[in-house]
């Protein structure tokens, strides 16, 4: 009898220690190795990252008109896809009053394209074998260069209408400050709190300046084209110096729109060297580019919100987790350490800063019996790809758009230096015998702002002479892609040469005699082996171009950007060229004898 009670006993208390150890969760403590921030905390002890993220980000102009998204709100009121709740929210964060009506409406062109061609096609007025989707879809390409109300006198309402909207925009993107208000969806979680629906707006603002900027170019006004540039690159670089992630790739966006409208897209009314030097000097005056920090911060309290809410099983939870991460929480039958699985949630998140890929788990790693914290271990490990953000993809897209924005003011300089000159630059300069001294990118330097190294550059030598050697290491980063790692003084940026191309040899060539159709005759290139800045004797042929995008063995156009390259326009626009272009439609396209799409 009393082994049978011992047996009881040691059977309770194996059952006591097995709950304990294994199958009882560990909550969440609030402390710098696991939650990272300690304060400020909500009445039931939670981590209030909303607070954080607000406390100290807010400027005092937040409340004033020097806030221009206050002027949006004022204008347009907020995006319809707010609850009430959230909308209240903002205007009260904007210390506006929610009860005045908005004075404003904007609708992106795409929908009145949309709304004119699903007419067309219940009219039965559409070409045989088209249905309204794809009329839309050759509506809104050929809406993509500069087009008049004879073209498109459907538009012309809409002209009237969001004109007053997008004016207030590019005031608004013209102050100080550009600050948009966290809206809380939900009391627990930062994910539910951020301003997506104002962000995603701007998207469609973006579209907007980009479709009004070619109309006024089509017909002559290039003042107001330049305008609508500048406002859509101002919206865009104050979004990009926000701090999450989503605004800084809406943003990205916004510039990336703004690069590829191309003021000088009208051959029959190009801008004027004052004009071309309005553009430039727009551009070099815009918000300059935050570092990422603040966003690394905020997005890591983004991560660590949701996993407090899943440590408390908050009832939102489930829409934090992909449907197989939920039923495996909720279904297991074991203990976890919620301190274990966010520790190794945060070490994720540093790696990722660090420049690691963020893999996933395979969850038949978690069946099989283990230890608590081995098994908190691996729920950290399966859960990081789902809240750590894609760090080394946002880094790329970053470095894309700074490329683009290197080859728009290298075009931009080629442009205003062709007003200046009657001639763009010659692909290099000679001395009297007609031997190459210095390559284009030495010419352009004082429009390029880098006046003082110009002054400095011997240009009656050769660029390899005992004096001008020394500059060959030179820091003139306009020149370099961010993404490949080039070293000093090197460059992927490449002229094509040819006698049907844009630049050969040491004399300059006319931009009107191109033709009256060749706004999309290419100027710089990306190409796949580096050279040296200053080298007059490395532009690409028209040979080595032609054989293709990212050839292997080749060297001739490419990048490390997947998929293609950026080339630079006549028109001042930046275009991405995909490695699958058609093979014959490349020297047409290095001509300027071919129309987009590519």
């Amino acid at each position: 009898m009393s082994l049978l009670v011992g047996l009881g006993l040691v059977a309770v208390v194996f059952a006591v220690v097995l709950k304990v150890m294994y199958l009882d969760d560990v909550p969440l403590r609030v402390s710098r190795e696991t939650t990272i921030l300690t304060e400020p905390l909500t009445a039931d002890g939670r981590v209030d990252y909303v607070a954080a993220a607000e406390s100290g980000r807010y400027p005092p102009e937040m409340e004033t008109d020097e806030n221009g998204f206050r002027l949006i709100i004022q204008g347009l009121g907020p995006s319809l896809q707010h609850t009430p709740e959230t909308r209240q929210q903002i205007y009260e964060k904007l210390g506006l009053d929610s009860n005045a009506p908005p004075t404003l409406a904007y609708e992106q062109p795409y929908r009145v394209l949309e709304r004119y061609a699903q007419a067309e096609e219940t009219a039965g007025n559409l070409p045989a074998n088209m249905n309204a989707n794809q009329f839309l879809g050759q509506l809104d390409a050929k809406l993509d260069d500069p087009w008049t109300l004879d073209e498109f006198p459907m538009m012309a309402d809409w002209l009237t209408q969001n004109g007053p909207a997008l004016d207030l925009v590019a005031e608004a993107v013209r102050k100080p400050v550009f600050v948009i208000p966290w809206a809380q969806f939900d009391e627990a979680s930062l994910f539910f709190s951020t301003p997506g629906e104002e962000i995603q707006r701007m998207r469609s603002f973006a579209r907007g300046f980009r479709c009004r900027a070619r109309y006024r170019m089509a017909t002559g006004d290039v003042d107001g084209a330049i305008d609508d540039i500048v406002s859509c690159a101002r919206m865009g670089r104050h979004l990009q110096n926000g701090e999450f992630m989503t605004k800084k790739l809406v943003g990205i966006a916004n510039e990336a729109v703004a690069f590829a409208i191309g003021a000088g897209s009208s051959l029959e009314h190009q801008p004027t060297e004052e004009q071309w030097q309005r553009l430039i000097d727009e551009l070099n005056n815009l918000p300059e580019r935050e570092t990422d920090l603040i966003c690394h911060e905020v997005e890591r309290w983004m991560v660590l919100s949701a996993i407090q809410c899943l440590a408390r099983n908050d009832p939102d939870s489930e829409h934090l987790l992909h449907e197989e991460q939920w039923n495996l929480l909720q279904e297991r039958n074991y203990g976890i350490d919620w301190n274990i699985v966010i520790e190794r949630v945060n070490e994720r998140y540093d790696e990722a800063v660090a420049g690691a890929t963020i893999t996933r788990l395979d969850p038949a790693t978690l069946d099989g019996f283990m230890s608590r914290p081995r098994r908190s271990y691996l729920i950290g490990e399966f859960l990081a790809p789902s809240f750590v953000p894609s760090i080394e993809q946002y880094r790329e897209v970053r470095n894309r758009n700074v490329c683009k924005e290197n080859i728009l003011r290298i075009v931009l300089a080629m442009l205003l230096y062709e007003t200046q000159h009657g001639t763009l630059p010659p692909a290099f300069s000679v001395d009297e015998q007609g031997r190459p001294l210095h390559s284009w990118r030495v010419l352009l330097l004082p429009y390029l702002g880098y006046d003082e190294l110009s002054a400095n550059i011997r240009l009656d030598e050769p660029w390899d002479s005992a004096h001008n050697r020394q500059f060959h290491r030179a820091d003139v980063s306009i020149f370099q892609c961010p993404s490949p790692a080039h070293g000093a003084g090197m460059t992927s940026y490449s002229v094509v040469e040819g006698p049907t191309c844009a630049f050969q040899g040491g004399e300059g060539k006319r931009l009107d005699t191109f033709g009256p159709r060749s706004a999309h005759l290419v100027l710089i290139v990306e190409r796949t082996d580096a050279v040296n800045w200053m080298d007059p004797t490395s532009e690409l042929s028209f040979a080595d171009a032609c054989m293709g995008i990212n050839c292997p063995g080749a060297n001739g156009m490419g990048s490390v950007h997947e998929g293609g390259v950026h080339i630079g326009q006549r028109s001042g626009r930046v275009t991405f060229i995909s490695e699958n272009i058609k093979f014959d439609n490349i020297p047409r396209l290095l001509e300027g004898k071919i129309e987009e799409p590519y």
